[in-house]
Formats: C-alpha cells, sequence, structure tokens
C-alpha cells in the first residue's frame, strides 16, 4: 500500500481526471474502428479476412498484456500510457492512406492491440496509484 497518498483524498482529483480523460480520447479512437469491417468489405474483404484483420488486434492485446503489466511495475506507468497514446495514433492515419487490403491491414492492428495493452494496463494502475486507498474497489 502507498503511504503517500492520503486517505482522505478526493476521488476526482487531477490525476485521476487527466487519466480519465486520457482514456476517453484513447477509446474514442480505438473505437472508431467498429466500422472498419465495412471498409474491407468496401475493398473486397471477404467475412474471413475480416475477422482475421479485426481479430489481430485482440491477439496482440491477449499477447502484450501480460508482459506490460510487468513492466509498467518496473519502469513506471506514465512512459506506457504515452507510447500507447502515440502507437495508437501512429497506427490510425494510415488507415486513411490504404486504398487495397494488404499486410498493412492486420499490421496496424496488431499495433492497436499493442496500443490498447500499453494504455489501458498502465490508466489502470495508474488510477488505482492516485485513488486514495478508501476510494479504490
Amino acid at each position: 500500500m502507498n503511504d503517500s497518498i492520503p486517505r482522505d483524498r478526493p476521488l476526482f482529483n487531477r490525476d485521476f481526471n487527466l487519466v480519465t480523460l486520457f482514456i476517453f480520447i484513447f477509446f474514442f479512437n480505438y473505437h472508431a474502428f467498429i466500422l472498419l469491417p465495412l471498409r474491407i468489405e468496401e475493398l473486397g474483404g471477404s467475412e474471413s479476412v475480416i475477422g482475421f484483420i479485426m481479430g489481430a488486434a485482440s491477439m496482440a492485446t491477449i499477447l502484450t498484456t501480460p508482459s506490460v503489466g510487468i513492466l509498467i511495475d518496473k519502469w513506471g506507468r506514465k512512459p506506457f500510457l504515452i507510447a500507447g497514446g502515440i502507437l495508437i495514433s501512429l497506427a490510425t492515419i494510415p488507415f486513411a492512406y490504404l486504398h487495397t487490403i494488404d499486410f498493412l491491414f492486420p499490421l496496424l492492428r496488431v499495433l492497436h492491440g499493442a496500443a490498447l495493452s500499453l494504455s489501458f494496463v498502465a490508466a489502470g494502475t495508474l488510477i488505482a496509484d492516485v485513488s486514495s486507498p478508501g476510494k479504490r474497489s
């Protein structure tokens, strides 16, 4: 338990609000990709191609989350939160310029999954760090 955080610290403090805002913006971007199957279909992708491309993000998240959890304890939360935000931004921009289905679609979705793992694990841990023990559940 971290004794440096006052027990009566309000839940909606500056740090909590910043992490919450970051996660809102991150997930606004991430969940915009529910429309990606329509784009893949428009480009001629079959249902199996759509499933493979969309599933690539989930597989990347599943595979990277355990190591991210270990690494954030070693190197801190904020670098991983920032890296996840940068990674999802860099992985999102190329979709605007893809006009054929090639290796970039699943590769970019893998980057999305890794970014989700980086940001989500770091944000959850940061929220626990900045919340007073009485406010955690």
